[in-house]
């Protein structure tokens, strides 16, 4: 068990009210030690909204209240730990573009007010869940493959290669003798749904995170001269460096009207919708656009390319790829984003429909979250940040200015 896991098991028997007298005093060394403020704000993201449960229902505030009012903690508190929970915020969830202090905000509130920011209708009980690992592998005769259902170190033998799951539930291919000596190209494809992600292993060992609603078709032997996938959705990829007499094998990338080279690096294509995003992580890629018209760009580290499709135009800057490929670490991630970019990434995770009461609604983002947090907890976030609300009526949600 880590050192956060032990954290956040210590921090719930806490209120639960089973934490025996050492387990108190743990806590009480414990109060301003960064491990164990990031567990507890952990708890709190991860533990459901219930306003009729006596031991849920807390904002942040107000569960950090709760300890600091503890007899048996209080006497031992320092000044500096009562400041935590918005100082964590200012950081880790949003900061205020609307010249407000996220921080300010939440101590002089103390709660929020759901019946306002959330309105669930009883009729629709599915529940609101993050998204987790679900995908299915079309294969090259239409049938397909559920990965949720297979477990972990299994081999599906097929003819001529063979797909297995690894135990931490990374998909790779082994190919035969004689599959790997065809000329003939045998693609397979593999697609997320809204709310979910994989992980992906292509047969040269380039590795690949598919984000939510993705697919990647790619061959299950590359040919000789390049190695060529298709993608829609989002996915960043880190590319196995490959030669073949001498010379690199170009790895490329179609997403429709764009085409991206590498020989081996670290990026991220984000291609929903009318434009296709390119960031840069490591290495150098070309870019290359259909129709004709538009010049060849090479990125660099840290570049980004937004293509309009629609338009026939791209533009180009300098960005910080942590934002761009904090996904990948179970986290949403903005820096100045509009409200419409953010609900949409939370639709794609969460699986909800969006709807704008207010289409003039322009308000902007930033900030880090766990991709992780219960849905009502996170628009509570989102609110608070931005001055707006969100009624939630089952899986579909209206933002209001």
């Amino acid at each position: 068990m880590s050192k956060i896991d032990e954290y956040k098991f210590l921090i719930k028997r806490f209120y639960a009210k089973d934490a025996s007298d050492a387990d108190l005093a743990k806590i009480r060394s414990l109060l301003n030690d960064e491990d164990f403020l990031q567990a507890w704000e952990e708890v709190w993201l991860e533990e459901p909204t219930s306003p009729s449960d006596d031991s849920h229902g807390w904002t942040e505030g107000s569960m950090f209240e709760r300890i600091k009012g503890d007899p048996r903690v209080e006497p031992h508190l320092v000044r500096r730990a009562r400041h935590w929970p918005f100082r964590k915020y200012a950081a880790l969830a949003a900061s205020l573009v609307l010249c407000l202090s996220f921080a300010f905000l939440i101590y002089k509130r103390g709660h929020v007010d759901h019946s306002v920011l959330v309105q669930e209708e009883k009729q629709e009980d599915t529940p609101v869940v993050p998204g987790r690992e679900r995908a299915q592998i079309v294969l090259n005769d239409g049938s397909a493959i559920d990965l949720e259902t297979l477990r972990g170190d299994t081999v599906i033998h097929m003819e001529g290669f063979s797909i297995c799951k690894s135990a931490d539930g990374t998909i790779s291919y082994r190919l035969d003798k004689k599959m790997g000596d065809k000329k003939r190209l045998v693609y397979n494809q593999i697609v997320t749904p809204k709310g979910g992600e994989y992980a992906l292993v292509l047969p040269d060992g380039t590795k690949v995170w598919l984000n939510a609603a993705t697919s990647l078709r790619y061959p299950i032997a590359f040919a000789d001269g390049e190695r060529l996938v298709q993608m829609e959705g989002e996915a960043l990829f880190d590319v196995h460096k490959q030669e073949k007499n001498g010379k690199r094998v170009p790895f490329i990338v179609e997403t429709g009207t764009q085409r991206l080279e590498v020989l081996g690096t670290v990026f991220n294509i984000h291609a929903y919708g009318k434009n296709v995003v390119t960031t840069l992580v490591e290495g150098r890629v070309r870019l290359s656009f259909s129709p004709a018209g538009l010049d060849d760009k090479y990125l660099e580290p840290n570049d980004q390319v937004l293509f309009d499709k629609e338009n026939n135009r791209y533009i180009q800057r300098k960005v910080d790829p942590l934002y761009i490929t904090a996904w990948r670490d179970g986290n949403f991630s903005f820096n100045n984003a509009s409200i419409r970019d953010v609900m949409d990434d939370i639709s794609r995770w969460y699986d909800v429909d969006i709807r704008y009461k207010d289409e003039r609604i322009d308000t902007r983002f930033s900030g880090t979250i766990s991709r992780y947090a219960d849905i009502d907890k996170l628009l509570d976030l989102i609110a608070l940040a931005g001055g707006i609300h969100f009624e939630r009526q089952g899986r579909r949600i209206y933002v209001i200015n």
